[in-house]
C-alpha cells in the first residue's frame, strides 16, 4: 500500500491503538527457565499410532539428550528417544525442534506438560514437570550459561482448516486479546499487518502456513501488531484489531555471530 493508503490505515486504527498501549505490561517478568532437555528433528515414521494422531509422514521430533541432575532427568517418565508429540496439550505438528525446545522454557516454578511417544508403545506418557531454578543451576545444564531471548505474543490459539483457513480458537485469560475485548472464537484471521495469509507453494503444503502465523503473531515484549479478521467468518464483517505482544509465548535462545562484537540473533524456524 502507498503511505497515504497507509497513513489514512493508521488513523483508523489510533482508537485501538490507545487502548492497546494501555494493555502493554509495565512489570518485569521472572526469570525464564528450561528442564534441561535437548531435541532434534528425526525422519517421519509411518505406522498406525502416529497416524491416529495426525502425525504419520511428518519429521518427529525426538529427545535427543537430558541433562544430568536436570529437572527432567528426575522424572522417570521421560528417556532419550522419546517422541515429543504435545506441550501443554497442543500438538507440535509443523514445528521445528527450536519452537518446541523453545515451549519447554518459561517462568520459575510454572509447570510444563509433556506428552511423548515411546518406542513400541500405542498410547502417550503425560510427564509433568516443575520449572525451579535451584536444580537447573546445579546442573550446568542445558540451558545454563546460554542467553534466552523472550517471545511474546498476543494470547490467542488458532487453527488452520482444510481449506487453509485460520480460525481463532481460544483467548488466554489475562491476555492482550482478551482484555482488549475485540477478538472472539471463531473469528478468521485473514491478514497480519495488512499482509494476506500467503497461498501454499504447493498442494501438499500443509505446514508452512501455521508457521507463517506464529512467526508474524509472536515478537518482541510490548510491540504492535494489527490482526485483520472477519468477525464469525463473515465477509461482511471485517475488522481491524491492533494489538501489542505481552502474553510470554516462550524464548528461544540466542547464537552469537561473529564473535567479536558480542551480538546476537534469535533463532527462527
Amino acid at each position: 500500500p502507498s503511505s497515504a493508503v497507509r497513513r489514512a490505515k493508521q488513523r483508523a486504527y489510533s482508537e485501538l491503538a490507545k487502548l492497546a498501549e494501555q494493555e502493554a505490561v509495565k512489570e518485569e517478568g521472572g526469570g525464564i527457565i528450561g528442564v534441561g532437555i535437548t531435541l532434534l528433528e528425526a525422519a517421519p515414521r509411518h505406522d498406525q499410532v502416529l497416524a491416529s494422531m495426525g502425525l504419520q509422514g511428518q519429521a518427529r521430533i525426538v529427545i535427543a539428550r537430558i541433562a544430568r541432575d536436570s529437572i527432567a532427568a528426575a522424572n522417570p517418565l521421560l528417556h532419550e528417544g522419546d517422541q515429543v508429540v504435545l506441550v501443554d496439550h497442543s500438538s507440535v505438528a509443523g514445528m521445528s525442534a527450536a519452537h518446541v525446545e523453545a515451549l519447554l522454557f518459561g517462568e520459575e516454578h510454572s509447570v510444563v506438560i509433556i506428552s511423548v511417544l515411546k518406542e513400541g508403545e500405542e498410547r502417550l506418557t503425560h510427564a509433568t514437570l516443575v520449572r525451579e531454578r535451584e536444580r537447573e543451576e546445579a546442573n550446568g545444564g542445558a540451558s545454563s550459561g546460554k542467553k534466552r531471548k523472550e517471545i511474546y505474543d498476543v494470547g490467542i490459539t488458532f487453527r488452520v482448516d482444510a481449506a487453509r483457513n485460520c480460525w481463532v480458537t481460544g483467548l488466554a485469560a489475562g491476555g492482550p486479546a482478551e482484555r482488549l475485548g475485540f477478538l472472539s472464537e471463531g473469528d478468521q484471521i485473514v491478514a497480519i499487518d495488512e499482509e494476506a495469509l500467503p497461498a501454499p507453494n504447493n498442494p501438499d503444503d500443509s505446514t508452512s502456513l501455521p508457521s507463517w502465523l506464529l512467526s508474524r503473531l509472536c515478537g518482541a515484549k510490548g510491540s504492535p501488531v494489527v490482526l485483520t479478521v472477519l468477525k464469525g467468518g463473515a465477509p461482511s464483517m471485517r475488522a481491524h484489531i491492533q494489538l501489542r505482544r505481552t502474553h510470554l509465548f516462550g524464548s528461544a535462545p540466542l547464537r552469537e555471530k561473529g564473535g567479536d562484537d558480542g551480538e546476537a540473533q534469535i533463532q527462527s524456524d
